[in-house]
């Protein structure tokens, strides 16, 4: 009925929200979850907040993050059946909170800033990987074990104006990545386990 509901008051007067995500990352919930991402507001220090369906307080992460420009991105990085949350910046910093605990699994540092975030199944292990596109329209697939991987695009800075992926190619499992390219066209690169 679009008629207010609840409230979730901030946990502190000195806390704003900056990002949410609602997803099913518990399997101890018959609901899904809200995920709220906090900052201060007379400084640069976030923390992620994850809420119950009665919006009480499941867990908060572990991990305070300190960054500029921080945003929350979803996916199934360590269990296929709940959602995974990360966290990424425009200073090249990501991490990735296990969706059930709370707790940190994986930590990234980027080169250049980091414009765009996309969770990409690349080798159809039933696990996301993490498709990143940077300040230098470098677009690289980051694994669960820290390696990457670059797309070859050999165009200039600013001539990525998105990105998405699917499994465009054979239906094979592997998610392919689909770039749009400024005046020139859509490009699709194919992923495989080995390439």
């Amino acid at each position: 009925t679009g008629e207010h509901i609840e409230e979730i008051p901030f946990p502190t007067n000195d806390h704003v929200a900056i990002d949410i995500i609602v997803a099913e990352t518990s399997t101890q919930e018959d609901y899904d979850e809200i995920i709220v991402l906090y900052d201060e507001k007379d400084g640069d220090n976030k923390y992620i907040q994850w809420y119950n369906a009665k919006l009480e307080e499941m867990y908060r992460s572990q991990t305070n993050y300190s960054a500029s420009g921080a945003e929350l991105f979803s996916g199934n990085f360590y269990h296929n059946e709940t959602i995974d949350i990360g966290v990424y910046s425009t200073i090249h910093l990501v991490n990735i909170y296990d969706g059930t605990t709370g707790e940190e699994l994986y930590y990234y540092s980027h080169g250049p800033a980091l414009e765009e975030i996309l969770p990409i199944d690349s080798d159809g292990d039933g696990y996301d990987d993490i498709l990143t596109l940077d300040s230098n329209d470098d677009i690289n697939i980051w694994k669960r074990d820290g390696s990457s991987s670059k797309l070859a695009l050999n165009y200039g800075t600013d001539e990525v104006m998105d990105l998405t992926a699917g499994d465009f190619a054979k239906n094979d499992g592997n998610e392919d990545v689909v770039v749009v390219i400024r005046n020139q066209g859509l490009f699709v690169f194919e992923e495989d386990a080995s390439n």
